[in-house]
């Protein structure tokens, strides 16, 4: 498994090259051990020149997807109160819901702040049955030591009783949801309208322009994105997923496993 990976701030040109020279090095260091397979998630929005690189290295569309392609982001140049009036009416109203239920959010990298996600997440895989995404406490403070100042947790309670969180990847002035997570009491209170809400004007004072909610897939889970749907932010297509395998028939038995075992990874 890996991670998110962040390009630099170069040029079109040099972008494009840079991105050439890191589909060769991968699939050099993936074929070191033997029977490879890369599936990358590109979190960029059409781009027909760098479509045409990626399948010039030989990855192609796979045949199992684990997301649509679609994403919404927020503008976060904007006022605050520019943004909340785009917000869908029912939205607000959880909004204001939850506020008035006293939510709370704290912010951090700490362990305590870890030990307080990781139930929530758990959570959240036992009531969904994702059991490819559970995450253990080690797994947490693995990921915060790799990511460092790039991750950012949080946490938000009411009344003393934590009922969501999440956390946030951070590239420069762009902030992407990594992980999201909410038990019961969030839900009856409406915590992750409040979660979302803070969660912008936290990175608003971080100087963040772009925020991306990650995860917007219409048909396979709708529910989710009914919910960030009622944000008001515009859609985005991204790139999305590609895929290479040394064999042919690894890439078959790949999307073939991947298949399986979709209801548990999403």
């Amino acid at each position: 498994n890996g991670g998110p990976l962040f390009r630099k701030g170069l040029t079109r040109g040099q972008d494009l090259v840079s991105l050439k020279g890191f589909l060769k090095g991968l699939k050099e260091r993936a074929s070191l051990n033997g029977r490879a397979i890369i599936r990358l998630n590109f979190d960029i929005a059409m781009d027909l020149e760098a479509q045409r690189i990626v399948r010039a290295a030989g990855f192609t569309r796979p045949l199992t997807p684990l997301g649509s392609g679609l994403t919404y982001r927020a503008d976060l140049t904007k006022p605050l109160e520019t943004i909340k009036e785009g917000l869908e009416r029912n939205w607000r109203n959880q909004l204001n819901q939850a506020e008035k239920a006293g939510a709370a959010i704290e912010f951090g990298r700490s362990l305590e702040l870890l030990r307080r996600y990781q139930p929530l997440h758990a959570a959240l895989c036992a009531r969904k049955g994702l059991h490819g995404q559970r995450l253990s406490l080690a797994d947490l403070e693995r990921m915060t030591k790799i990511l460092g100042d790039s991750i950012l947790f949080f946490v938000v309670s009411s009344g003393s009783v934590d009922g969501c969180g999440g956390a946030l990847w951070i590239h420069g002035d762009r902030a992407w949801f990594a992980l999201s997570a909410a038990n019961e009491h969030g839900l009856r209170h409406n915590l992750p309208n409040a979660m979302y809400w803070q969660v912008m004007g936290r990175l608003k004072e971080l100087g963040v322009k772009i925020f991306d909610v990650t995860g917007i897939d219409p048909a396979g889970n709708p529910g989710v994105y009914n919910f960030k749907r009622g944000l008001g932010l515009p859609p985005v297509e991204t790139m999305g997923e590609w895929q290479w395998a040394a064999t042919p028939w690894l890439g078959r038995a790949f999307d073939a496993a991947i298949f399986a075992r979709r209801d548990s990874l999403l």
